[in-house]
């Protein structure tokens, strides 16, 4: 698990950073309503330290699989959560300018919530997807990188669940609309 603009934002809650105010020339953030409700209701429903444990995920990570691939995984890009780079129809010079001086040959994020993989110069960019999270269907992605000694295979999946039954247990416990 790594940090996301969700659970970044509620860190700045926390910190009494939200709103942010911005000078000339920064990205103008604002706290919505929903993320009020949403982070009200986690510091009252989790335990502590599931709270602080949310709230303290690396923001990536590194594996060195073998000495033929290396993986590199964040929410969106290096340093940033919310980064609009790793859309599926991104342009290939964007690309390359934001994930191609990396140093691992598997770039993984997942901001959009939507799969894909993209071949990239000797590079394999792969948005994850998100199990929750979804909007407007009931299907839950979830990927799988297999690899052994020569090969790489990113396997991506999606699963029904029964979104009746979700709204209705959502409801029934009390959950912001927004979880």
């Amino acid at each position: 698990m790594v940090c996301g603009n969700h659970e970044e934002a509620y860190a700045k809650i926390d910190r009494g950073e939200y709103p942010l105010e911005s000078g000339a020339g920064e990205r103008r953030v604002k706290t919505h309503a929903w993320q009020l409700r949403v982070h009200k209701w986690l510091r009252e429903h989790l335990k502590p330290e599931y709270y602080e444990r949310m709230l303290n995920l690396p923001t990536e990570f590194r594996l060195r699989l073998n000495d033929e691939f290396s993986v590199i995984g964040f929410h969106a890009a290096l340093g940033c959560t919310v980064s609009p780079t790793c859309g599926a129809f991104v342009p290939a010079g964007t690309l390359r300018e934001v994930y191609g001086g990396l140093a691992e040959n598997v770039v993984i994020y997942g901001h959009y919530h939507e799969p894909h993989v993209i071949p990239l110069d000797g590079k394999l960019l792969v948005n994850c997807a998100s199990v929750g999270m979804r909007i407007g269907d009931c299907y839950s992605n979830y990927t799988v990188v297999e690899y052994d000694d020569e090969k790489i295979a990113v396997v991506q999946r999606q699963v029904l669940y029964d979104g009746d039954e979700d709204a209705r247990l959502v409801w029934e416990r009390g959950h912001p609309r927004e979880l």
